[in-house]
Protein backbone atom coordinates (compact mmCIF):
# COMPACT_ATOMS: atom_id res chain seq x y z
CA UNK A 1 0.00 0.00 0.00
CA UNK A 2 1.30 3.37 -0.91
CA UNK A 3 0.94 5.52 2.26
CA UNK A 4 1.20 9.74 1.98
CA UNK A 5 3.88 10.86 4.02
CA UNK A 6 1.13 12.80 6.51
CA UNK A 7 -0.32 9.20 6.79
CA UNK A 8 2.74 7.61 7.85
CA UNK A 9 4.00 10.03 10.06
CA UNK A 10 0.58 9.37 11.58
CA UNK A 11 0.75 6.08 12.06
CA UNK A 12 4.74 6.44 13.16
CA UNK A 13 3.05 8.48 16.03
CA UNK A 14 -0.43 7.05 17.06
CA UNK A 15 1.03 4.17 19.93
CA UNK A 16 -0.76 6.15 22.73
CA UNK A 17 -3.49 4.46 24.66
CA UNK A 18 -6.52 6.53 22.72
CA UNK A 19 -5.27 8.05 19.54
CA UNK A 20 -7.70 10.77 17.60
CA UNK A 21 -7.24 10.99 13.88
CA UNK A 22 -9.56 14.36 13.29
CA UNK A 23 -9.86 16.91 10.44
CA UNK A 24 -11.18 17.55 6.73
CA UNK A 25 -13.23 15.52 4.96
CA UNK A 26 -11.04 13.18 1.72
CA UNK A 27 -7.64 14.34 3.85
CA UNK A 28 -6.83 10.38 3.79
CA UNK A 29 -7.78 9.38 7.72
CA UNK A 30 -10.26 6.47 6.99
CA UNK A 31 -7.85 4.80 4.29
CA UNK A 32 -4.91 5.16 6.93
CA UNK A 33 -6.85 3.77 9.87
CA UNK A 34 -7.70 0.73 7.52
CA UNK A 35 -3.84 0.37 6.85
CA UNK A 36 -3.36 -0.21 10.72
CA UNK A 37 -6.63 -2.15 11.32
CA UNK A 38 -4.99 -4.66 8.69
CA UNK A 39 -1.49 -4.54 9.87
CA UNK A 40 -2.94 -5.67 13.71
CA UNK A 41 -5.25 -8.20 12.79
CA UNK A 42 -2.16 -9.74 10.37
CA UNK A 43 0.39 -9.74 13.45
CA UNK A 44 -2.60 -10.57 15.84
CA UNK A 45 -2.91 -13.77 13.79
CA UNK A 46 0.46 -14.63 14.32
CA UNK A 47 -0.11 -14.65 18.08
CA UNK A 48 -0.45 -18.20 19.79
CA UNK A 49 -2.79 -16.64 22.54
CA UNK A 50 -4.35 -13.40 21.86
CA UNK A 51 -6.49 -11.45 24.92
CA UNK A 52 -9.11 -9.47 24.51
CA UNK A 53 -11.42 -8.46 21.90
CA UNK A 54 -11.01 -6.34 18.83
CA UNK A 55 -13.67 -4.26 18.37
CA UNK A 56 -14.76 -1.97 15.41
CA UNK A 57 -16.88 0.97 16.42
CA UNK A 58 -19.08 3.39 13.87
CA UNK A 59 -22.18 5.48 14.42
CA UNK A 60 -24.65 1.93 13.06
CA UNK A 61 -23.16 -1.76 12.16
CA UNK A 62 -24.62 -0.06 8.35
CA UNK A 63 -21.55 3.39 8.44
CA UNK A 64 -19.04 0.09 9.59
CA UNK A 65 -19.74 -1.94 6.30
CA UNK A 66 -19.83 1.47 3.85
CA UNK A 67 -16.69 3.13 5.42
CA UNK A 68 -14.95 0.69 7.10
CA UNK A 69 -15.55 -2.86 5.35
CA UNK A 70 -16.37 -2.19 1.56
CA UNK A 71 -13.04 -0.10 1.21
CA UNK A 72 -11.71 -3.35 2.60
CA UNK A 73 -12.69 -5.65 0.04
CA UNK A 74 -13.34 -3.62 -2.94
CA UNK A 75 -10.01 -0.93 -2.75
CA UNK A 76 -6.75 -2.18 -4.83
CA UNK A 77 -4.32 -1.28 -1.84
CA UNK A 78 -6.61 -4.30 0.46
CA UNK A 79 -6.28 -7.41 -2.28
CA UNK A 80 -4.09 -9.18 -0.10
CA UNK A 81 -6.41 -8.86 2.76
CA UNK A 82 -9.96 -9.15 1.17
CA UNK A 83 -10.48 -13.16 0.73
CA UNK A 84 -9.13 -13.60 4.27
CA UNK A 85 -11.96 -11.12 5.69
CA UNK A 86 -15.27 -13.01 6.43
CA UNK A 87 -17.79 -10.24 7.08
CA UNK A 88 -21.45 -9.79 6.08
CA UNK A 89 -23.30 -6.41 6.28
CA UNK A 90 -24.77 -5.61 9.66
CA UNK A 91 -23.40 -8.54 11.49
CA UNK A 92 -22.19 -7.97 14.75
CA UNK A 93 -18.99 -10.07 14.18
CA UNK A 94 -16.71 -11.54 12.06
CA UNK A 95 -12.97 -12.55 10.85
CA UNK A 96 -9.98 -10.87 9.40
CA UNK A 97 -6.86 -13.79 8.82
CA UNK A 98 -8.71 -15.50 11.08
CA UNK A 99 -9.02 -13.54 13.77
CA UNK A 100 -12.65 -12.73 15.47
CA UNK A 101 -13.95 -8.82 15.67
CA UNK A 102 -16.99 -7.04 17.23
CA UNK A 103 -18.96 -4.82 15.65
CA UNK A 104 -20.77 -2.52 17.22
CA UNK A 105 -23.01 0.93 16.39
CA UNK A 106 -23.05 3.59 18.53
CA UNK A 107 -25.75 5.94 18.07
CA UNK A 108 -27.81 6.55 20.87
CA UNK A 109 -27.42 6.88 24.57
CA UNK A 110 -27.94 3.32 25.67
CA UNK A 111 -25.44 2.10 23.04
CA UNK A 112 -22.61 1.78 25.89
CA UNK A 113 -24.38 -1.49 27.30
CA UNK A 114 -23.71 -3.05 24.18
CA UNK A 115 -19.72 -3.32 25.00
CA UNK A 116 -20.33 -3.32 29.05
CA UNK A 117 -17.96 -6.20 30.12
CA UNK A 118 -15.80 -6.63 27.56
CA UNK A 119 -12.15 -6.52 27.66
CA UNK A 120 -10.61 -4.98 24.69
CA UNK A 121 -7.49 -5.32 22.90
CA UNK A 122 -7.78 -2.48 20.03
CA UNK A 123 -10.63 -0.34 19.02
CA UNK A 124 -11.27 1.24 15.40
CA UNK A 125 -13.50 3.91 15.81
CA UNK A 126 -15.59 5.09 12.50
CA UNK A 127 -17.14 9.21 13.25
CA UNK A 128 -15.93 9.56 16.78
CA UNK A 129 -18.07 12.66 17.14
CA UNK A 130 -21.29 11.33 16.66
CA UNK A 131 -20.87 9.05 19.58
CA UNK A 132 -22.56 9.38 22.80
CA UNK A 133 -20.40 10.43 25.38
CA UNK A 134 -21.70 7.75 27.92
CA UNK A 135 -20.67 5.08 25.28
CA UNK A 136 -17.06 7.01 24.90
CA UNK A 137 -16.60 6.79 28.83
CA UNK A 138 -18.04 3.20 28.81
CA UNK A 139 -15.36 2.36 25.80
CA UNK A 140 -12.01 3.76 27.94
CA UNK A 141 -13.31 1.38 30.77
CA UNK A 142 -12.77 -1.43 28.71
CA UNK A 143 -9.89 -0.67 26.95
CA UNK A 144 -8.26 -2.41 30.22
CA UNK A 145 -5.24 -4.76 29.12
CA UNK A 146 -1.63 -3.46 29.54
CA UNK A 147 -1.44 -2.94 25.94
CA UNK A 148 -4.86 -1.97 25.13
CA UNK A 149 -5.20 0.99 22.90
CA UNK A 150 -7.76 3.02 20.56
CA UNK A 151 -7.82 4.23 17.08
CA UNK A 152 -9.89 7.06 16.05
CA UNK A 153 -11.13 8.94 12.97
CA UNK A 154 -13.74 11.73 12.79
CA UNK A 155 -14.15 15.30 11.40
CA UNK A 156 -14.67 18.19 14.06
CA UNK A 157 -17.46 18.84 15.75
CA UNK A 158 -18.85 21.42 17.94
CA UNK A 159 -16.20 23.91 20.19
CA UNK A 160 -18.07 21.91 23.57
CA UNK A 161 -18.14 18.62 22.13
CA UNK A 162 -16.53 16.05 24.86
CA UNK A 163 -14.60 15.09 22.60
CA UNK A 164 -12.58 18.77 22.03
CA UNK A 165 -12.09 18.94 26.36
CA UNK A 166 -10.55 15.76 25.99
CA UNK A 167 -7.86 17.10 23.50
CA UNK A 168 -7.58 20.06 25.17
CA UNK A 169 -7.69 18.33 28.27
CA UNK A 170 -3.23 17.41 28.21
CA UNK A 171 -3.57 13.69 28.64
CA UNK A 172 -0.23 12.52 27.76
CA UNK A 173 -2.38 8.89 27.19
CA UNK A 174 -4.24 11.14 24.62
CA UNK A 175 -2.97 11.35 21.06
CA UNK A 176 -4.20 13.57 18.35
CA UNK A 177 -3.43 14.00 14.52
CA UNK A 178 -4.96 16.54 12.30
CA UNK A 179 -4.79 15.59 8.81
CA UNK A 180 -5.94 18.32 6.15
CA UNK A 181 -7.49 18.25 2.31
CA UNK A 182 -4.13 19.60 0.81
CA UNK A 183 -2.36 17.05 2.54
CA UNK A 184 -3.80 14.28 1.00
CA UNK A 185 -1.39 13.71 -2.63
CA UNK A 186 -4.11 11.64 -4.70
CA UNK A 187 -5.98 14.45 -5.10
CA UNK A 188 -5.93 16.98 -7.66
CA UNK A 189 -6.18 21.00 -7.34
CA UNK A 190 -9.10 20.94 -9.52
CA UNK A 191 -11.10 18.52 -7.03
CA UNK A 192 -9.69 20.39 -3.86
CA UNK A 193 -11.42 23.51 -5.21
CA UNK A 194 -14.61 21.92 -6.16
CA UNK A 195 -15.39 19.77 -2.72
CA UNK A 196 -14.07 23.64 -0.90
CA UNK A 197 -16.84 25.23 -2.89
CA UNK A 198 -19.52 22.82 -1.43
CA UNK A 199 -19.14 24.22 1.95
CA UNK A 200 -20.34 26.88 3.33
CA UNK A 201 -20.11 28.52 6.68
CA UNK A 202 -20.02 25.85 9.77
CA UNK A 203 -19.37 23.18 7.45
CA UNK A 204 -16.77 24.71 5.91
CA UNK A 205 -14.89 25.14 8.78
CA UNK A 206 -15.18 22.14 10.32
CA UNK A 207 -14.73 19.78 6.82
CA UNK A 208 -12.87 21.74 4.89
CA UNK A 209 -10.30 23.67 7.63
CA UNK A 210 -10.76 21.08 10.42
CA UNK A 211 -12.00 23.84 12.98
CA UNK A 212 -14.23 22.65 16.18
CA UNK A 213 -16.90 25.68 15.93
CA UNK A 214 -20.22 26.33 17.18
CA UNK A 215 -23.09 25.46 15.45
CA UNK A 216 -24.61 28.83 15.33
CA UNK A 217 -27.39 30.92 13.60
CA UNK A 218 -28.90 29.89 10.45
CA UNK A 219 -28.71 26.01 9.38
CA UNK A 220 -27.88 26.65 5.95
CA UNK A 221 -25.90 29.86 6.24
CA UNK A 222 -25.26 29.61 2.35
CA UNK A 223 -28.75 29.66 1.55
CA UNK A 224 -29.58 31.59 -1.89
CA UNK A 225 -32.81 31.52 -3.35
CA UNK A 226 -31.81 33.04 -6.72
CA UNK A 227 -29.18 30.04 -7.36
CA UNK A 228 -31.02 27.15 -5.26
CA UNK A 229 -34.39 27.87 -6.67
CA UNK A 230 -34.43 27.11 -10.55
CA UNK A 231 -37.88 25.12 -12.30
CA UNK A 232 -37.26 21.25 -12.73
CA UNK A 233 -37.47 19.74 -16.32
CA UNK A 234 -39.90 18.19 -17.44
CA UNK A 235 -37.89 15.15 -18.29
CA UNK A 236 -36.65 14.31 -14.44
CA UNK A 237 -37.43 11.25 -13.09
CA UNK A 238 -38.57 10.81 -9.81
CA UNK A 239 -36.54 8.69 -7.70
CA UNK A 240 -37.89 8.91 -4.05
CA UNK A 241 -40.41 10.96 -1.91
CA UNK A 242 -39.70 11.44 1.66
CA UNK A 243 -42.79 12.27 4.27
CA UNK A 244 -42.41 13.76 8.13
CA UNK A 245 -45.47 12.94 9.76
CA UNK A 246 -46.80 16.02 12.32
CA UNK A 247 -49.99 14.71 14.59
CA UNK A 248 -49.64 18.27 16.61
CA UNK A 249 -47.52 19.72 13.64
CA UNK A 250 -47.81 19.43 9.87
CA UNK A 251 -47.04 16.96 7.64
CA UNK A 252 -44.66 17.38 4.87
CA UNK A 253 -43.67 15.49 1.49
CA UNK A 254 -41.13 16.11 -1.59
CA UNK A 255 -40.60 14.10 -4.30
CA UNK A 256 -36.69 14.38 -5.77
CA UNK A 257 -36.01 13.40 -9.33
CA UNK A 258 -32.92 13.56 -11.72
CA UNK A 259 -32.65 14.32 -15.30
CA UNK A 260 -30.55 12.66 -17.94
CA UNK A 261 -27.36 14.98 -17.00
CA UNK A 262 -27.28 13.84 -13.47
CA UNK A 263 -28.62 16.94 -11.93
CA UNK A 264 -31.23 16.63 -8.71
CA UNK A 265 -34.13 18.17 -8.55
CA UNK A 266 -37.26 18.67 -5.36
CA UNK A 267 -40.04 18.52 -8.28
CA UNK A 268 -42.76 18.75 -5.98
CA UNK A 269 -44.48 19.58 -2.61
CA UNK A 270 -46.82 17.85 -0.66
CA UNK A 271 -48.16 19.95 2.29
CA UNK A 272 -51.72 18.54 3.28
CA UNK A 273 -52.42 20.56 6.34
CA UNK A 274 -51.82 23.83 4.94
CA UNK A 275 -55.01 25.84 2.83
CA UNK A 276 -53.66 28.84 0.65
CA UNK A 277 -54.03 32.16 2.35
CA UNK A 278 -54.99 30.73 5.41
CA UNK A 279 -52.68 31.44 8.86
CA UNK A 280 -53.61 28.56 10.60
CA UNK A 281 -53.17 24.08 9.68
CA UNK A 282 -55.95 22.12 9.65
CA UNK A 283 -55.52 18.73 11.60
CA UNK A 284 -55.77 15.65 9.38
CA UNK A 285 -56.48 12.01 10.46
CA UNK A 286 -54.63 9.38 9.19
CA UNK A 287 -56.52 8.29 6.73
CA UNK A 288 -56.79 11.85 5.46
CA UNK A 289 -53.36 11.96 5.29
CA UNK A 290 -53.26 9.02 3.24
CA UNK A 291 -56.14 10.04 0.76
CA UNK A 292 -53.95 12.92 0.36
CA UNK A 293 -50.63 11.59 -0.44
CA UNK A 294 -52.03 8.63 -2.93
CA UNK A 295 -53.27 11.42 -5.21
CA UNK A 296 -50.09 13.53 -4.48
CA UNK A 297 -47.95 10.47 -5.64
CA UNK A 298 -50.39 9.60 -9.09
CA UNK A 299 -49.96 13.34 -10.04
CA UNK A 300 -46.03 12.63 -9.94
CA UNK A 301 -44.26 12.41 -13.49
CA UNK A 302 -43.38 9.12 -12.59
CA UNK A 303 -43.71 6.63 -9.43
CA UNK A 304 -41.18 6.30 -6.66
CA UNK A 305 -38.55 3.83 -6.77
CA UNK A 306 -38.64 4.15 -3.03
CA UNK A 307 -40.50 5.71 -0.25
CA UNK A 308 -39.31 7.30 2.80
CA UNK A 309 -41.55 7.87 5.92
CA UNK A 310 -40.78 9.26 9.77
CA UNK A 311 -39.33 6.72 11.54
CA UNK A 312 -41.71 7.78 14.14
CA UNK A 313 -44.77 7.51 12.12
CA UNK A 314 -45.41 4.08 12.69
CA UNK A 315 -49.36 4.46 12.64
CA UNK A 316 -49.04 6.52 9.16
CA UNK A 317 -46.47 3.84 7.68
CA UNK A 318 -49.55 0.84 8.85
CA UNK A 319 -52.21 2.91 7.10
CA UNK A 320 -49.78 3.05 3.95
CA UNK A 321 -49.20 -0.23 3.89
CA UNK A 322 -52.81 -1.10 4.23
CA UNK A 323 -53.03 1.06 0.98
CA UNK A 324 -51.04 -0.85 -0.85
CA UNK A 325 -48.04 1.69 -0.78
CA UNK A 326 -44.97 0.33 0.28
CA UNK A 327 -42.96 2.88 2.16
CA UNK A 328 -39.38 2.46 4.12
CA UNK A 329 -38.14 3.69 7.90
CA UNK A 330 -36.48 7.02 6.62
CA UNK A 331 -32.62 7.75 7.98
CA UNK A 332 -32.95 10.13 10.33
CA UNK A 333 -29.44 10.87 11.05
CA UNK A 334 -30.00 14.81 11.13
CA UNK A 335 -26.43 16.74 11.00
CA UNK A 336 -25.15 13.74 8.22
CA UNK A 337 -28.55 14.56 6.36
CA UNK A 338 -28.58 18.29 7.17
CA UNK A 339 -24.52 18.40 5.70
CA UNK A 340 -25.81 16.55 2.85
CA UNK A 341 -28.59 18.62 1.65
CA UNK A 342 -26.30 21.99 1.87
CA UNK A 343 -23.40 20.76 0.08
CA UNK A 344 -25.90 19.39 -2.91
CA UNK A 345 -27.68 23.00 -2.57
CA UNK A 346 -24.24 24.75 -2.23
CA UNK A 347 -22.58 22.84 -4.76
CA UNK A 348 -25.36 23.34 -7.43
CA UNK A 349 -26.34 19.71 -7.80
CA UNK A 350 -29.55 20.44 -6.02
CA UNK A 351 -32.42 22.78 -7.31
CA UNK A 352 -35.84 23.32 -5.81
CA UNK A 353 -38.94 23.55 -7.92
CA UNK A 354 -40.12 27.25 -7.15
CA UNK A 355 -43.69 25.57 -6.93
CA UNK A 356 -42.53 24.30 -3.40
CA UNK A 357 -42.95 27.52 -1.76
CA UNK A 358 -43.49 25.88 2.48
CA UNK A 359 -39.91 24.45 1.67
CA UNK A 360 -38.62 27.88 -0.06
CA UNK A 361 -39.74 29.96 2.88
CA UNK A 362 -38.62 27.74 5.79
CA UNK A 363 -35.23 26.91 4.85
CA UNK A 364 -33.27 30.50 5.49
CA UNK A 365 -35.29 30.44 8.95
CA UNK A 366 -34.02 27.20 9.85
CA UNK A 367 -31.45 27.34 12.94
CA UNK A 368 -29.31 25.54 15.39
CA UNK A 369 -30.27 25.32 19.17
CA UNK A 370 -28.40 27.48 21.33
CA UNK A 371 -29.21 25.83 24.21
CA UNK A 372 -28.03 22.40 22.41
CA UNK A 373 -25.11 23.69 21.60
CA UNK A 374 -24.15 25.01 24.90
CA UNK A 375 -24.42 21.67 26.11
CA UNK A 376 -21.85 20.28 23.18
CA UNK A 377 -24.90 18.95 20.99
CA UNK A 378 -25.64 20.41 17.46
CA UNK A 379 -29.51 20.31 17.19
CA UNK A 380 -31.74 22.57 15.03
CA UNK A 381 -34.39 24.37 16.63
CA UNK A 382 -37.53 22.22 16.48
CA UNK A 383 -39.83 24.63 15.75
CA UNK A 384 -41.61 25.18 11.86
CA UNK A 385 -38.76 22.20 10.21
CA UNK A 386 -41.52 20.34 9.24
CA UNK A 387 -40.91 20.71 5.45
CA UNK A 388 -37.04 20.80 5.91
CA UNK A 389 -37.15 17.52 7.56
CA UNK A 390 -39.01 16.13 5.14
CA UNK A 391 -36.47 17.22 2.29
CA UNK A 392 -33.61 15.65 4.60
CA UNK A 393 -35.48 12.61 4.49
CA UNK A 394 -35.97 12.30 0.76
CA UNK A 395 -32.28 13.44 0.19
CA UNK A 396 -30.56 11.74 2.62
CA UNK A 397 -32.53 8.01 2.60
CA UNK A 398 -31.98 7.89 -1.31
CA UNK A 399 -28.51 8.38 -1.51
CA UNK A 400 -28.08 5.08 -2.82
CA UNK A 401 -30.05 5.85 -5.43
CA UNK A 402 -28.54 9.15 -6.52
CA UNK A 403 -25.00 9.15 -5.77
CA UNK A 404 -23.63 7.01 -8.87
CA UNK A 405 -26.20 9.10 -10.79
CA UNK A 406 -25.45 13.08 -9.75
CA UNK A 407 -22.92 14.69 -11.37
CA UNK A 408 -19.75 15.72 -9.67
CA UNK A 409 -20.86 13.54 -6.32
CA UNK A 410 -17.44 14.49 -4.42
CA UNK A 411 -18.45 11.99 -1.81
CA UNK A 412 -20.99 14.19 -0.51
CA UNK A 413 -22.03 11.91 1.97
CA UNK A 414 -18.80 10.54 3.43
Amino acid sequence: MNLSRRQAVAIKRSRHWVNLWYGSVRSGKTHASLFVLDRFMWERSQQPVQSGTVLIVGLSTNTVWRNIFQPLLTHQDYQHAAPHIRYRQNAPSGTMYGVPFSVVGANDERSWLSIQGMTVAFCLGDEVTSWPESFWNMLLTRLSLPDSWFLGTCNPGTANHYLKKVIDGGDPDFHTEVMLLEENPTLSRKYIDRLKRTYTGLFYRRMILAEWVAAEGAVFQGWDEKFMVAPSPSNATVLAVGVDYGTTHPSAGYALGVDPQGGLYIVAEWSPNTTPGASTTQALTDAQLGDSLEEWLAALPNPPRFLYVDPAAKSLRQELHTRGLINHRADNAVVPGIRTVDSLLTGGQLKIDPSCKQLINELPEYRWDAKATERGQDKPVKEKDDHVDALRYTVFSSRHLWRRLVRDPLNLTA
